[in-house]
C-alpha cells in the first residue's frame, strides 16, 4: 500500500531565514496578515502588503498564492504569500484548497525546500497547530501516485519531494495531529490503490483475499461468502449479475467492535452500524453493453474500496465504533449464460425483479448485500456506498456525492460528517413517484424504470436509490442512507480518488461518540 509520507515534513518552533530559503507566509481573506506575517512585513518595509495589494487576482482566497522575489540584501530569499481564506471559516474543505494550492505552486516553481509560517489571527477559531498539521497531511495525500506497473519509471530515479518545515507554536501538538490524520490518509490511499488496480489483477476472489490480508492483522474479523454460500442464502440478484463470469462473485463481511469490554458486557446485543459497498471489479454493461469509457469500469468497485478503507482507518484509529460491513464483489460480463434484458430474477429479500437493463447491475448486488446485512446483523443504520449512476454526475458533477435517505436525522448526521471530512454531499429527497417508478410490469420491481415523465427521466439517481429503499425497509423499516459516489470517486482524470473513506470514518465515529467517550479521531 502507498505510504503517505511526504519527504522530510517536519514541525519546528523557529527558523532562521537565509537568502536561499523559500518562506511561505499565510494571508487571510482581504489581505490580512497574521501576527508573524505582520512582523515580517514590517521588517521588510511593508513590501509584502504593497505587492499583495497590487495583485489584482489575489485577495487571500483559500489556495491562491503569489510568489515574490525580495530586494537584494533582504534577510529572506523568495516569499510565497499563501491564501488561507476567511480565518473563521477554515474547515476540512478549506484545508484541502490551501494544501492543493500550495502543492501546485511548489511544483510549478520547482521548489525543493520551504518553510511555512504557522501563522494565525484573532478570528481563527481552530487550533493553529492543528490547522497547519492538517495542511501538511493533505499535501502528503496530494503526493499520491500509482506507479506499481511502471517498470521503466521504477528503474529511473524518482523525483525528489520537497522538504517542508512548518513553523508552529507547539510542534508536539502539530506532530500528534499530523500522525492521527495520516491514518485517514492511509485509508484513503488504500482505497485509491484498490480502485487503480487493473481488473485482471483485482477480481472478486483476489480482492476478497486482499481485504482479509489487510484487515485481519488490525483486529477486523473477515468472512468470505463464496458463490456456493451465496446460492445457499438465496442471493439470486447478485448471482444473476456475476455467476456467469469466469471469476465468480462473492460477498465479504467485515466486523469490528472497538467498544470497551465493560461496554460489551453491559450491552452484548447492541445493534451495530452497517456499511455496504458495491464492488463491480469490471462492468461491461452485460448485453446492454457500454459504448464508451469501458476501460474506466474497473473503477465500478470504488464504493467497496471506500468501505474497506474506512474499516482500515477505524481499526487503526482504535475507534469505539461497533460496525459490520458487507461488500458485494462481482464481474458484469457477457457470456452464453449471462442474464438477459427482459429476464425476471429473484432476490434474497423475496422480491422478483424484471431486468430492464443489464447495465443497472450494481443495485442488484447491493440489494442482496443489504438484505443479508439486515437479516444477519440487524444494524440500527444501514449506509450503502456505490458508483451507481451517471445521472448523479449530471446532477452534482464531480465535486459532490448524492445522498438519499429515509431519515431526516441522517441528513443532519451526514451533513455534519461532510463538513468534518471535507467530502461534500448533496441531498436529494426520494418521493413516492420515484418509489412507484420502480414497480415492475411483470414482476414486483424493475431494475431500470421506463417512463415518459421527463422529470423522472432526469432523476435516474433518485429512482436507483428508491429501488434500494425497498430492500432497506423490507421486513421492518431501518434507518438507511445511500451515497452515490459516481462523480466523486471517478474524477475526469480517470484515477481513483479514494472519496468516501473520510466521510464514512467521520460518520462512524460520530455515531460511536453519541454514547461513548470520544475516540482520538481528528476532525480537521
Amino acid at each position: 500500500m502507498t505510504n503517505p509520507q511526504y519527504a522530510q515534513t517536519a514541525f519546528i518552533d523557529h527558523t532562521t531565514p537565509t537568502d536561499n530559503d523559500v518562506t511561505v507566509i499565510p494571508v487571510f481573506a482581504d489581505d490580512h496578515f497574521g501576527k508573524k506575517g505582520k512582523a515580517i512585513n514590517k521588517e521588510l518595509g511593508e513590501f509584502l502588503s504593497l505587492n499583495a495589494a497590487f495583485a489584482a487576482d489575489f485577495k487571500g482566497e483559500a489556495g491562491k498564492s503569489i510568489a515574490l522575489a525580495l530586494p537584494k540584501g533582504s534577510s529572506y530569499g523568495k516569499v510565497i504569500l499563501l491564501g488561507m481564506g476567511a480565518a473563521d471559516q477554515i474547515n476540512a474543505g478549506a484545508v484541502n484548497k490551501i494544501a492543493t494550492g500550495l502543492s501546485q505552486t511548489l511544483a510549478r516553481l520547482n521548489i525543493k525546500s520551504a518553510s511555512i509560517i504557522g501563522d494565525q489571527c484573532a478570528k481563527m477559531t481552530q487550533n493553529a497547530d492543528e490547522v497547519y498539521a492538517a495542511i501538511a497531511a493533505q499535501i502528503c495525500e496530494n503526493g499520491y501516485s500509482f506507479d506499481k506497473y511502471k517498470k521503466k519509471l521504477k528503474a529511473e530515479k524518482a523525483p525528489e519531494s520537497p522538504k517542508l518545515d512548518f513553523i508552529v507554536k507547539n510542534p508536539k501538538v502539530a506532530q500528534q495531529h499530523f500522525d492521527a490524520l495520516s491514518i485517514l490518509s492511509e485509508g484513503k490511499m488504500l482505497a485509491q490503490d484498490l480502485g487503480n488496480e487493473p481488473p485482471n489483477v483485482l477480481y472478486p476472489e483476489s480482492y476478497a483475499l486482499r481485504i482479509k490480508d489487510l484487515l485481519e492483522p488490525l483486529g477486523v474479523e473477515v468472512d468470505i461468502i463464496d458463490v456456493h454460500g451465496m446460492k445457499h442464502l438465496g442471493m439470486h440478484a447478485a448471482l444473476a449479475v456475476g455467476e456467469s463470469a469466469g471469476a465468480k462473485p462473492c460477498m465479504v463481511v467485515m466486523k469490528y467492535d472497538g467498544r470497551s469490554d465493560a461496554d460489551k458486557a453491559k450491552n452484548p446485543n447492541k445493534r451495530p452500524l452497517g456499511y455496504v459497498g458495491k464492488g463491480l471489479t469490471i462492468d461491461t454493461g452485460g448485453y446492454n453493453i457500454k459504448t464508451r469509457s469501458m476501460d474506466l469500469m474497473k473503477l465500478d468497485m470504488c464504493g467497496s474500496a471506500s468501505v474497506v478503507g474506512a474499516m482500515y482507518t477505524l481499526a487503526k484509529q482504535q475507534s469505539k465504533a461497533n460496525i459490520v460491513s458487507v461488500v458485494g464483489l462481482a464481474e458484469n460480463r457477457i457470456s452464453e449464460s449471462s442474464y438477459l434484458p427482459g429476464a425476471i430474477i429473484d432476490s434474497m429479500a423475496g422480491f422478483t425483479i424484471e431486468i430492464g437493463n443489464t447495465d443497472a447491475e450494481g443495485r442488484l448486488v447491493l440489494a442482496d448485500a443489504i438484505t443479508y446485512l439486515k437479516q444477519a446483523y440487524n444494524p440500527h443504520i444501514i449506509v450503502d456506498v456505490a458508483t451507481l449512476t451517471g445521472a448523479c454526475i449530471q446532477a452534482h458533477g464531480h465535486d459532490k456525492a448524492g445522498l438519499f435517505t429515509n431519515s431526516k436525522g441522517l441528513v443532519k448526521a451526514f451533513t455534519r460528517a461532510a463538513e468534518q471530512s471535507g467530502e461534500a454531499i448533496a441531498h436529494d429527497p426520494i418521493e413516492e413517484k420515484h418509489i412507484r417508478a420502480m414497480d415492475g410490469k411483470l414482476a414486483d420491481l424493475t431494475n431500470s424504470c421506463k417512463t415518459t415523465d421527463p422529470e423522472i427521466q432526469k432523476a435516474g439517481h433518485i429512482t436507483a436509490a428508491a429501488f434500494l429503499q425497498h430492500f432497506a425497509e423490507h421486513g421492518g423499516k431501518t434507518k438507511w442512507a445511500h451515497v452515490d459516489i459516481a462523480g466523486t470517486a471517478i474524477p475526469p482524470s480517470g484515477m481513483a480518488s479514494g472519496w468516501g473513506v473520510k466521510l464514512l470514518t467521520s460518520f462512524a465515529n460520530d455515531q460511536a461518540e453519541e454514547k461513548a467517550a470520544k475516540p482520538k479521531a481528528p476532525k480537521l
